[in-house]
């Protein structure tokens, strides 16, 4: 039986995207502001700012978005698209 091409070849990409996304499931926040953030963290990787400033701006933005989502504001509400915050 002939074997398949690239049948020994194994791709992770899911499991990365995973790794990434869960990154922000345990917070408290709800499905959609974890998302927005998983999002607005993949935008920030492509700016120049350093790794203490974008770890203390995503820290403050969880802060904010756990205070706000209880009134039922989303990340998109209180920030705009993830392309108008960064």
């Amino acid at each position: 039986m002939a074997e398949k091409r690239n049948a020994h070849v194994k791709q992770n990409r899911t499991n990365v995207h995973k790794q990434e996304r869960s990154e922000f499931d345990n917070l408290g926040l709800t499905k959609k502001n974890a998302d927005y953030m998983f999002r607005f963290n993949r935008e920030l990787t492509t700016t120049k700012l350093a790794a203490e400033k974008k770890a203390e701006l995503v820290r403050q933005m969880i802060k904010e978005l756990i205070d706000s989502q209880k009134h039922g504001v989303t990340a998109r509400n209180l920030y705009g698209t993830v392309g108008q915050k960064n």
